[in-house]
């Protein structure tokens, strides 16, 4: 997962107001997910840029929260105190 800098900057320094802008607006696509998958058992679910967690907090079963800014990652707990999350490298890793 790789995230231009100048854009990570942003994200680090404005995470609490660009989750503020979004508290309450509707999760449709998680919201759909958890539906087509319904209530069986469920394997974990990988949230790829899960940003705070609004969207993983829709998601059935376990949750991997996935996003490479800490600063959104810290406020997973406050949408979806149950994900596990994952502090994903800025910069892609070398292949051998």
């Amino acid at each position: 997962m790789s995230v231009d800098p100048d854009t990570a900057a942003i994200y680090r320094e404005k995470a609490s107001a660009w989750r503020d802008a979004r508290v309450g607006k509707p999760a449709g696509p998680a919201a759909r997910l958890a539906e087509a998958i319904g209530q069986g058992p469920v394997g974990p679910i990988l949230d790829v840029g899960c940003g705070p967690g609004l969207l993983a907090a829709h998601l059935p079963g376990h949750v991997i929260a996935l996003d490479p800014i800490r600063e959104m990652l810290d406020l997973l707990p406050d949408h979806a105190p149950e994900a596990s999350p994952v502090l994903a490298a800025a910069d892609p890793l070398p292949f051998a």
